[in-house]
């Protein structure tokens, strides 16, 4: 990138001139000890009004903007990473605590940090003993306890971002070739991702920023002295040890669904878990109900 981003043309963004006051979905670039850091940038989402009255406090709030395909290899496989490790933890539980029980049905449930712990104290065999003592139940549990702690391993390789972790985790459940689970995961990736989550705002494309595709991250908002904010790239580098400035605008109608989408995701209200139970046993429960006469 040049020490100053060029202009190009955009499906979504505009450039406007130094001299239009910062609004609403402004894209800023960070400016580092006088030198602009492609890595970071953010969105404005502070409200016009707000801005143009002096109402934000002497603060400018902003959304961390990053490449797609950072998004995907970070964002994205952290989730399933997340959740494949707790899905093999939670079939591990089942396992232990149906054995605990056939021993002493008084026994009470190990809780999930316990068993963490455990299984990174002591080996397969070790727990795989303490739980059956029949050689059958044994080895199938040694086995489970095995796999739960190499993909535990993989979740906790801090050495590579969570998408290598993730296909390494499915490499060791599967046996497949690396190539193989990468392949997999880019195609799962791609067909998951069409419709994006609520908390992820598309940008096509950012003038002067190399590449296509930009994930803006509605959960991921700091803030800025207003003051360390520009319009202008030769006050961005005299302001230190850190601005913003701007270098491109959001068009209307994707200023204004950015928006809209963060306003919704924050203004949902989250029901009890109870509610959402009774929810999904009407539907298990309607393929035999509606042929029913009243």
């Amino acid at each position: 990138m040049a020490e100053e981003p060029v202009h190009s043309v955009s499906v979504d963004c505009e450039c406007p001139s130094e001299e239009m006051e910062i609004r609403q979905g402004d894209i800023l670039i960070q400016y580092s000890i006088g030198r602009p850091v492609p890595s970071k940038l953010h969105a404005v989402i502070n409200a016009d009004c707000d801005l143009a009255q002096d109402k934000t406090g002497g603060h400018i709030a902003m959304l961390k903007i990053v490449p797609f395909r950072e998004y995907v290899r970070v964002n994205w496989a952290q989730r399933k990473l997340k959740r494949s490790l707790d899905r093999k933890i939670d079939q591990l539980a089942s396992s232990i605590e149906k054995g605990r029980v056939q021993k002493d049905p008084a026994v009470l449930p190990i809780s999930r940090e316990a068993l963490v712990d455990w299984l990174k104290k002591a080996t397969s065999l070790e727990i795989a003993k303490s739980v059956y003592d029949d050689d059958g139940p044994k080895l199938r549990l040694h086995k489970l306890v095995e796999g739960t702690k190499l993909a535990m391993e993989c979740a906790e390789d801090m050495a590579s971002d969570p998408f290598s972790r993730l296909a390494r985790m499915r490499c060791v459940e599967t046996g497949g070739a690396s190539q193989t689970e990468i392949a997999k995961l880019t195609q799962s990736a791609a067909q998951e991702l069409a419709r994006l989550p609520d908390d992820v705002f598309f940008i096509a494309e950012i003038p002067g920023i190399q590449g296509m595709g930009h994930a803006v991250l509605l959960r991921s908002m700091v803030t800025a002295d207003l003051a360390c904010v520009t319009t202008k790239f030769s006050d961005a580098k005299m302001l230190l040890p850190e601005a913003h400035c701007r270098i491109a605008r959001l068009k209307p109608a994707y200023k204004y669904g950015l928006a809209q989408q963060f306003s919704l995701m924050y203004a949902r209200i989250g029901l009890p878990d109870d509610h959402s139970a009774a929810h999904h046993l009407v539907l298990e429960t309607l393929s035999s109900t509606l042929d029913e006469k009243k």
